[in-house]
């Protein structure tokens, strides 16, 4: 391989290499991101029977967490 060809080559694979963590960092902020519609609760299900608990910083999801801790300890 001569000088060019590997400098071309670098290149491209630093390119290519950069694309990659603009994609990576581009995914991890739209899975932060929730529609304002992901973000409230689900009607009729209660807290303790939602699957987004564990996850979730409203202030019933905090009381039902330590509610079920006092439950199990």
């Amino acid at each position: 391989m001569s000088k060019m060809q590997r400098r071309e080559f670098l290149t491209t694979a630093g390119r290519y290499a950069l694309y990659a963590a603009f994609g990576v960092i581009a995914a991890a902020s739209l899975k932060k991101a929730r529609p304002a519609s992901e973000k409230a609760c689900p009607p009729h299900i209660s807290c303790r029977d939602c699957n987004r608990l564990r996850g979730c910083n409203l202030e019933e999801a905090e009381e039902a967490r330590s509610a079920e801790m006092d439950l199990n300890s």
